[in-house]
């Protein structure tokens, strides 16, 4: 134990020794300065360089950005943003369409039946304003990656962006049911009774 202060003391009293009496050589706070110089000289030099190969770097770059245009991260914020909403008008909707078992009323006047006008145009628009966000979904649907297990990645799997894969997976999977869910069968059973 003695040993390692008398050691840390001989350490302390060299570099002091040595930065303030020799001439030749660097203190740290200069070595500091000049380390920071060659940083920012450096980065300039690469901020230059790029520029030279700014043509090159612009054709990669959109190259790129053509490859995967559109096409959202499946689970990327804005998809996770849209789902929570896309839920929420799920529930709405659920609300709205027994709207439409209020529309046909019975008069006590008459042995007929008739449909009130006023709950018929609620009831209409508020499910076609449903029926926008779940055209909404169908679109996101076909510009949404999926990610794929492969072989080669051990508990990873391949996220794939290529559009006709894409299309090709939903429309084999959910489309028909989303297409039969967007229906607007209420609406055009009111305005054909009407």
């Amino acid at each position: 134990m003695m040993e390692r202060e008398d050691r840390y003391v001989r350490f302390q009293d060299w570099r002091s020794e040595q930065s303030v009496n020799s001439e030749n050589t660097v203190s740290p706070r200069r070595h500091s300065v000049f380390r920071s110089l060659k940083e920012r000289t450096g980065g300039l030099f690469a901020f230059l360089g790029n520029l030279f190969h700014f043509k090159t770097l612009k054709r990669s770059m959109l190259e790129d950005w053509k490859s995967t245009q559109n096409v959202f991260h499946p689970q990327g914020p804005f998809l996770q943003r849209w789902n929570k909403i896309f839920v929420l008008s799920c529930i709405f909707a659920v609300s709205v369409d027994p709207l439409f078992l209020y529309i046909p009323v019975i008069s006590d006047k008459n042995p007929c039946w008739y449909l009130d006008r006023k709950m018929k145009i609620i009831a209409s628009v508020l499910r076609s304003f449903t029926d926008i966000f779940y055209v909404l979904h169908i679109i996101f649907q076909f510009r949404t990656g999926f990610i794929t297990s492969s072989s080669t990645n051990f508990g990873r799997g391949v996220l794939v962006e290529d559009r006709y894969a894409i299309a090709k997976r939903y429309l084999s999977t959910y489309f028909l049911i989303d297409v039969c869910a967007v229906l607007p069968l209420p609406q055009v059973l009111c305005y054909l009774l009407g």
